[in-house]
């Protein structure tokens, strides 16, 4: 999805919550990176954890906001890092919105209030995690009512969430 796809989405009057995901480059193909986006009544946020520590002046770990463009894909950092040519466009993997009071309102209060705590941001493992997928399994885990399912070959996060980092 490019950014004039996304923008078209994006309701100024009502609280939307995003999971988007995009492919690695080469080598690591195999493997997708996920975030999440939030739009406070078209306030919009980008939420992730990353690969690298401290990027672009950020001081927060792996942990990012805004670093890159909500829909953005990963191949940028990676380009830099890897000479990867590959271009993959990022998926929204889907999305829930609504007005005051709703699920989405209540999600997008809660990346707010604790995301920038997270308590794995200083760590990262790409295999085990914590990473990408923790934690964005990590928000959406805690609202059960949102549909949004991460891909299928990443349902072993259950299992690593269950583990430890459920309490979080």
């Amino acid at each position: 999805m490019d950014d004039k796809e996304f923008q078209k989405l994006v309701k100024r009057n009502r609280y939307q919550a995003f999971v988007f995901s995009s492919p690695l480059p080469f080598p690591f193909n195999f493997s997708i990176h996920t975030w999440i986006v939030t739009s406070d009544r078209g306030k919009v946020k980008r939420w992730e954890i990353l690969h690298l520590k401290n990027l672009g002046g950020q001081k927060n770990g792996y942990f990012y906001v805004n670093l890159l463009k909500p829909s953005q894909r990963m191949n940028k950092i990676f380009r830099r890092n890897f000479f990867s040519k590959v271009e993959w466009n990022s998926k929204l993997i889907g999305y829930v919105e609504g007005g005051k009071s709703s699920v989405a309102e209540r999600f997008v209060r809660f990346m707010e209030k604790n995301a920038l705590h997270y308590r794995r941001e200083s760590r990262y493992n790409p295999v085990f995690g914590p990473n990408c997928h923790t934690f964005t399994a990590w928000a959406l885990n805690r609202f059960p009512q949102i549909k949004i399912r991460l891909p299928k070959h990443l349902a072993f996060l259950k299992f690593v969430l269950l583990r430890g980092t459920a309490n979080t």
